[in-house]
């Protein structure tokens, strides 16, 4: 996520509008926010206590930046010759002043490093053959916006932001892609958010098999516009910014991504960019459990090469809770679970069989090498012959599960030392589990 310069301003509270605190708003890399006052909103009492809560801040920083801070609280305090108070910010608007329930908006903006390759438009168009005697002609149409309409008349699309800088002695021309969500009501940004952009950052992730590097997030909402000179009136853009997990530089791919590199392009889709959203967002809300798994795999720091198998196992497991119902390893343990309320006492008290109904919700399920192989035995045709063997592998990564185990507090080894079956799993396996 872009992040701008630590900003220095005035704050305040809303409903103490008449107190001003002179205050420094710090940012770090991945969206921690920090107010350092100097000064207090807060009676000496107050921060010798309990960690006061704030649930709105407002503030206008230089360059008349209006901003509310949102769902802040008293991190710590420093007294001596004057009070400074430090407070944690949950997430920051920039670009205007709201009320808590002024906090909704209709459109969200997403900008992404590998958006434009993804995209696979533009509208340069290079000369073919170069001109002759060094006579160059310069032109530029913006491509149109690839757009898609949800049944819920909620439209997601890829507009095309651009601009001209000229100078003595050189031209530039600059183009970038967002992704545009709009929604027909006003919506929180959480609900917005987490319908819809951060499973559309998914979906850059998994077609081009690198973690998608959040650049920045504009909101619309009808609490904030612009006046132009004519009176027409036009959305503001106000940036959310918040704590959110992102790739290291190290882990991402910084040069420009070539079609071959990915899974596949937007050119490579086979229908249009309506079924592709539609059908992302279906396998998003329906395998939310084993996507967010897989995807916290992609931007969250490396970690033990151990510990990411144990991760892909569980993703697996919750990818067979939701896919394979009726599989023959589920229905077994349906039959059993059935069978063993049926042969309870008649007599016994309704609540008891509450009890144990609840108690063997997951004691009878399917074993984690049956649920493994099943899986497996899925997508075995197309993994072919790197997974020839779905008996064997469903063994080793269950072997892998129980490599270590916790027994009166001690950690224990009663399987391989190394995890053999962890090298046959790579990013590009994301196709397979989430069945595109």
């Amino acid at each position: 996520m872009k992040i701008p310069e630590d900003l220095v301003g005035l704050f305040w509270l809303p409903d103490h509008s008449d107190r001003t605190v002179a205050g420094h708003l710090k940012t770090g890399r991945h969206g921690d926010i920090t107010l350092e006052l100097h000064g207090s909103f807060s009676e000496l009492a107050q921060l010798l206590g309990a960690m006061p809560k704030y649930p709105l801040i407002h503030g206008i920083a230089e360059s008349t930046r209006d901003l509310t801070l949102y769902r802040c609280f008293s991190s710590g305090s420093h007294i001596g010759a004057f009070v400074q108070e430090r407070i944690w910010v949950g997430t920051a608007f920039v670009g205007g002043q709201f009320s808590e329930d002024q906090l909704v908006f209709n459109e969200v903006h997403f900008k992404s490093d590998h958006l434009a390759d993804w995209a696979q438009r533009s509208g340069f168009v290079p000369l073919n053959p170069p001109p002759d005697g060094m006579r160059w002609v310069v032109g530029y149409r913006s491509p149109g916006p690839v757009k898609a309409t949800l049944s819920d008349d909620v439209t997601v699309e890829i507009a095309f932001e651009g601009g001209l800088h000229l100078e003595q002695g050189r031209i530039a021309g600059t183009e970038a892609p967002v992704l545009v969500v709009k929604v027909p009501n006003p919506t929180g940004h959480r609900e917005i958010t987490n319908r819809f952009l951060f499973p559309l950052r998914d979906l850059l992730t998994f077609a081009t098999t690198t973690p998608a590097f959040v650049e920045e997030i504009d909101l619309h909402t009808p609490h904030a516009v612009h006046r132009l000179g004519d009176g027409t009136e036009v959305p503001a853009d106000v940036e959310l910014i918040g704590r959110l997990i992102q790739p290291r530089d190290e882990d991402r791919e910084l040069d420009r991504m070539y079609p071959h590199q990915m899974l596949f392009s937007l050119t490579d889709w086979p229908s249009d960019f309506s079924a592709l959203v539609h059908n992302w967002l279906e396998i998003s809300e329906r395998y939310e459990s084993s996507l967010r798994l897989l995807m916290g795999l992609y931007y969250a720091p490396p970690l033990w090469q151990a510990t990411r198998v144990l991760t892909l196992t569980q993703a697996l497991e919750a990818y067979h809770r939701v896919a394979l119902p009726e599989s023959p390893a589920s229905v077994v343990a349906a039959e059993r679970k059935a069978r063993i309320l049926a042969g309870l006492d008649p007599d016994l008290p309704k609540s008891d069989r509450h009890w144990l109904s609840q108690r063997l919700e997951h004691a009878e399920e399917p074993t984690l090498r049956k649920r493994l192989q099943e899986v497996g035995d899925r997508v075995a045709v197309i993994l072919d012959p790197m997974l020839s063997n779905t008996a064997q592998f469903a063994d080793e990564l269950a072997n892998v599960r129980n490599t270590f185990r916790r027994e009166s507090g001690v950690i224990e080894r009663d399987g391989p030392s190394r995890p053999r079956v962890s090298v046959r799993f790579g990013q590009g396996d994301l196709k397979y589990i989430a069945g595109v």
